[in-house]
Formats: C-alpha cells, sequence, structure tokens
C-alpha cells in the first residue's frame, strides 16, 4: 500500500464478543489516509503499539483487541475462552472494524495462545492478507510429541542406554508414550479430517507444515517471531524446520528469531524493540493483496 498516515489513538471502549457473558476492550488507532486493508492486534501492551505505529506509518488503520480485564487476569478463563472462541473472536473484531472504518482485509497479530487463534482464523477466513504470530503458543501434547521422538531418535540416547548410562524401563516408557500419542492423533485425525481443524482454537493444527503452505499460496503474508529461549521455537524448528525454510526461500514467509528471553513481548522492552524491527522490516518488503 503507498497510502501514509499518522496513527490517531481511539478512546478505548468495548465491543460485544462472539459470546455472552464478556465483552472485548479495544482501541482503534486511526490514521488520516487509510486503505482498505486493517490490522487486529490483539494486546494492549507496548509491543501492539509499536507496531500500530509502524502500520500507521505505511496507511494501516489497527485496532488493538483484548478480552474484558476480569477475565484476562483470571489465567484458567482467559484460556478457556481463547480456546473455544478465539477464532469467532477475530471475526468479530474484523466485522467491527469493518463497519466502522470499510476495511475489507486484515492482518492479525497475536502473541502466545492469540498467536494460534489467529492462525486458525487465517486458515478459516478468507479476509486475512497477514500474519504475525510472536511466540505462539504450542501444548503440553505437542511439546511431549517432539522431545520425546527428538530423544528416541538420537543415537546418543541409546549409546547412553547400552553404556548403562539410561535403564531399559526409560526407554521403553518413553517409546510406548510416543508410539501411543501418534497412534491415538491418526485415529483422531482421521474422525475430523473433513474439518482439517485443530482439536482447540488454542491448538497449532498438526498439519502446520500445510497450512501454512496453503496460506502462502493465497497470498497471505506471514511473519513468524520467536524468542531464542522460548519452546514455540523448539517446537518449529523440529517439526516444521524444513517447511519454514522453503517458504522463505521462496520469499513467501519470514521466520525470526530474536535474542530474547520474553515469551510475552510486551513485558520486556528491549524484547518488544527487537520484535518491532523485524516488525518493521517485514511490513517494508510486504504486499498485501485484498480479497
Amino acid at each position: 500500500m503507498s497510502a501514509t498516515g499518522t496513527a490517531t489513538p481511539g478512546i478505548g471502549r468495548r465491543i460485544p464478543s462472539s459470546s455472552s457473558g464478556y465483552s472485548l476492550q479495544c482501541a482503534l488507532n486511526d490514521v488520516q489516509t487509510a486503505g482498505p486493508v486493517g490490522a487486529i492486534l490483539w494486546g494492549l501492551g507496548i509491543a501492539e503499539v509499536k507496531t500500530a505505529r509502524r502500520l500507521a506509518a505505511k496507511g494501516i488503520a489497527s485496532m488493538q483487541v483484548r478480552i474484558d480485564r476480569a477475565l484476562f487476569n483470571d489465567h484458567d478463563r482467559r484460556n478457556a475462552i481463547y480456546s473455544t472462541d478465539g477464532v469467532a473472536n477475530c471475526r468479530v473484531a474484523m466485522d467491527q472494524f469493518s463497519e466502522q472504518r470499510g476495511v475489507t482485509s486484515f492482518i492479525l497479530m497475536g502473541n502466545c495462545a492469540c498467536a494460534t487463534f489467529c492462525l486458525n482464523a487465517a486458515i478459516a477466513d478468507p479476509r486475512v492478507v497477514g500474519l504475525i504470530l510472536t511466540n505462539p503458543h504450542v501444548t503440553k501434547r505437542q511439546l511431549l510429541r517432539t522431545s520425546l521422538w527428538r530423544k528416541l531418535s538420537d543415537p546418543g540416547t541409546w549409546r547412553r542406554f547400552a553404556a548403562g548410562g539410561m535403564s531399559l524401563r526409560e526407554n521403553l516408557v518413553g517409546a510406548l508414550a510416543l508410539i501411543g500419542g501418534r497412534i491415538r492423533e491418526r485415529l483422531v485425525g482421521e474422525r475430523h479430517s473433513a474439518a482439517r481443524r485443530p482439536f482447540s482454537d488454542l491448538e497449532l493444527p498438526d498439519n502446520l507444515g500445510e497450512e501454512l503452505a496453503k496460506l502462502c499460496a493465497r497470498g497471505v503474508q506471514v511473519l513468524i517471531v520467536c524468542a531464542t529461549t522460548d519452546d514455540s521455537l523448539y517446537y518449529l524448528r523440529t517439526e516444521y524446520g524444513a517447511v519454514l525454510d522453503e517458504l522463505q526461500n521462496q520469499g513467501k514467509l519470514k521466520f525470526e528469531e530474536v535474542a530474547a528471553s520474553a515469551h510475552v513481548f510486551s513485558t520486556d522492552d528491549q524484547a518488544s524493540s527487537l520484535l518491532n524491527e523485524a516488525i518493521s522490516h517485514w511490513v517494508e518488503m510486504a504486499t498485501f493483496t485484498c480479497g
């Protein structure tokens, strides 16, 4: 987009959520000259504010969103809402922004849980033309599968076993857990194959590489940023490194590793600055195709 403008923060207000019992808080970051592409940024922290300013410099208005403060501060209730309503709430936010500003295509940004349901929303909704995913949430099931497979496929593990450094029981328990988990995934996956959806909005698809390739083929611009110490970096590199490298080499996706230890980028000024640098470079290079 060639339109430029200066961010004009809107007054924080509430909009209805996809379910009864709670609402969404939002803050509009308008621009003087806006185009048909807008951004939904999940979060009201410094990382999202910096992103809003960077997008505004390119003429892209944005709306920062989060669930009500009382629910947001309750970890269990917040994640329950994210799990069941994450994708639906993305659609609510897009609908509201479209009604207010005439936006027809959207960039979605989220950190951790919000990154994961933003990805699932992009898979489900063709209005999404851009994704900024930071430290996406990875379930314990997915991490366990990855760590067990890496351990059992490492020749060093079996050398330590042969040398008496590991018990037969330890190896067998790990192997059985891995095999049992893969069989369960195969059986459950076949029942859900028609939907092609994860078990919840908070779970990355087990065919993530395939889904990312489809998004890129659709023209969606994708930026994934992970902190060096985050579980998401380990999981994505181990499970999908080859696919991510291929898409990045084709210029269809950007996968960045930043030297930070923060899981939530907005909790660390240095981490949010590093994230902002990655986003600034991506925004300059990206071309968002309106639907």
